[in-house]
C-alpha cells in the first residue's frame, strides 16, 4: 500500500508539472493549441488526482483513524492549514465543504463558534439545496464526477 500511494504521489507531482509548463506556454502564447492543451492537462490532472484521493481515503483514512493520536491527526490538520496561502483558505475551506453531505458538513464546521459556522458557510461554499456542485461538468463538456466521501471514513460511517 505504501509503494502504491508514494508511486501516485509520483504521478500527481509530474501532472503537476505538465499543467504549469502548459499553463506558461499558454500565458505566454494564449491561443487556441495551448488552450486545449492546458484543458487536456487539467482533465488529467482531476483524473489522476480523483483516482489517487478515492484510494488514499479508502485505504489510508481508515488505517489513520485507528493508528493515529488525536494530537497526531490534528497535527496533520495543521499542516493542511499552513500549507494554503492566507489569501485563499476560504476559497480552499469552500472547496472542501462544497461536495459534502449535511452530516458531513456539520463536522467540518463543529470545532467553530456559532458565528464563525454562520460566515464560513455564507462566505465559504454556501449551503447546497441538491447533492451535486454547481460546477459539476462545467469544464468543456466533461462528464459529471461522482459524488465524493470525504468525511465519512473519519467517523466510522
Amino acid at each position: 500500500m505504501v509503494r502504491e500511494v508514494a508511486d501516485q504521489h509520483s504521478a500527481v507531482d509530474a501532472t503537476i508539472h505538465q499543467v504549469r509548463q502548459l499553463l506558461d506556454a499558454w500565458r505566454q502564447n494564449p491561443n487556441a493549441v495551448t488552450r486545449d492543451a492546458l484543458a487536456d492537462s487539467l482533465e488529467n490532472l482531476t483524473a489522476v488526482l480523483s483516482a489517487h484521493l478515492d484510494d488514499e481515503e479508502r485505504l489510508v483514512v481508515p488505517l489513520a483513524a485507528v493508528t493515529l493520536t488525536q494530537e497526531e491527526r490534528n497535527a496533520v490538520g495543521e499542516h493542511a492549514r499552513g500549507s494554503v496561502p492566507q489569501e485563499q483558505i476560504f476559497l480552499v475551506f469552500g472547496m472542501l465543504l462544497e461536495p459534502l453531505d449535511d452530516d458531513d458538513r456539520a463536522f467540518m464546521l463543529a470545532p467553530f463558534p456559532p458565528p464563525v459556522r454562520e460566515v464560513l458557510t455564507t462566505t465559504a461554499g454556501g449551503r447546497r439545496t441538491s447533492g451535486r456542485s454547481r460546477h459539476d461538468g462545467a469544464f468543456r463538456g466533461a462528464a459529471s464526477p461522482r459524488p465524493t466521501r470525504h468525511c465519512r471514513g473519519r467517523r466510522g460511517r
